[in-house]
């Protein structure tokens, strides 16, 4: 009898579906937050949780990601790997844990390298068996860690061009917004007056025939997310005052 898996079973469905896409796969395709749930539910499953008062301390599969390169120093790991978590780890938009490995998937299904991890990661037994419940997860799982890994050289075939400067939301969800790259006239003052939500700028009201009114751009509600190449989020409040 065939050992099966449901997270297996469904993310064998979505590849399948994206591999008979005509385009590259972008933000906009619904598909592309179905697979990443479920491969986040498939890193997620068995993973051990060390035991803290409160749950505090608690482990993501990031963790064991972000500690990687610190086990294979006898080994040659594909650079893209570490500069995807360097990129990761420096990033001003993440917070989390979770926000970090969601940006870490985003960033190695468009450079075809989610496998590089849990191939490095089963190469050493006693840091798997450290990490994953083998009773429990797949990837420690003798049999299903066979089949994930033919799924994940499957990914590879597929082309991902994800917009990896979209992270801002990470942290909350894998709902990815719509992301706008807007050029103004240099001026001293956009026009746009916001409001400090959450760490965010949020867009209140444009001042009527300012350069950011112009052509209806920008709107009232919309979160500014960069501005000079710099992430607006959770910065100073002086440094938004430029706006």
């Amino acid at each position: 009898m065939a050992l099966r898996d449901p997270l297996l079973t469904d993310l064998k469905g979505i590849l399948l579906k994206l591999k008979d896409e005509k385009q590259p796969i972008r933000d906009s395709n619904p598909k592309v937050k179905q697979l990443c749930e479920t491969l986040e539910n498939i890193f997620r499953k068995g993973l051990k949780q060390p035991g803290s008062l409160f749950g505090l301390n608690k482990r993501d599969y990031w963790c064991w990601i972000e500690a990687l390169p610190n086990y294979t120093w006898n080994d040659k790991i594909n650079p893209l790997f570490s500069l995807a978590v360097e990129s990761c780890k420096s990033s001003p938009k993440l917070q989390s844990h979770t926000g970090r490995g969601r940006c870490f998937m985003r960033i190695a299904l468009v450079k075809k390298i989610l496998g590089v991890p849990i191939e490095q990661l089963l190469k050493n037994p006693k840091l798997t068996e450290y990490w994953y419940d083998p009773t429990t997860s797949i990837i420690a799982n003798e049999l299903l860690k066979e089949s994930l890994m033919s799924m994940l050289f499957l990914i590879t075939d597929i082309q991902f061009e994800l917009n990896l400067k979209n992270a801002s939301f990470l942290d909350e969800t894998w709902q990815i917004p719509v992301y706008r790259h807007y050029e103004m006239v240099p001026c001293k003052d956009l026009g746009v007056i916001v409001r400090h939500i959450n760490g965010r700028v949020m867009v209140a009201e444009l001042k009527p025939g300012s350069v950011a009114a112009e052509d209806d751009k920008i709107e009232p509600g919309d979160v500014l997310d960069e501005m000079f190449g710099e992430s607006l989020y959770k910065c100073s409040r002086d440094r938004k005052s430029v706006v």
